[in-house]
């Protein structure tokens, strides 16, 4: 990989999370990445950036699972 890049993948395995919610970090804006042809690639200084931004709280508030109980 050039330059450090890392693919949404990558940044999910360093952080615990589903691929997925990488992308819609990307998405949304709340993560800056690019895309190379049909690939997202996010650079260090993005990844840097945001888990700055987000130190307070959980990252990227992704364990937190929804837990519907439904009461009858």
């Amino acid at each position: 990989m050039q330059a450090g890049y890392m693919s949404p993948k990558e940044v999910a395995a360093l952080w615990g999370v589903d691929d997925q919610t990488v992308l819609r970090l990307i998405r949304t804006g709340k993560l800056t990445g690019f895309k190379i042809g049909r690939l997202w690639r996010v650079s260090p200084d993005a990844l840097r950036a945001y888990e700055e931004g987000n130190s307070r709280k959980a990252l990227p508030s992704l364990n937190k699972r929804r837990i519907v109980t439904r009461i009858t």
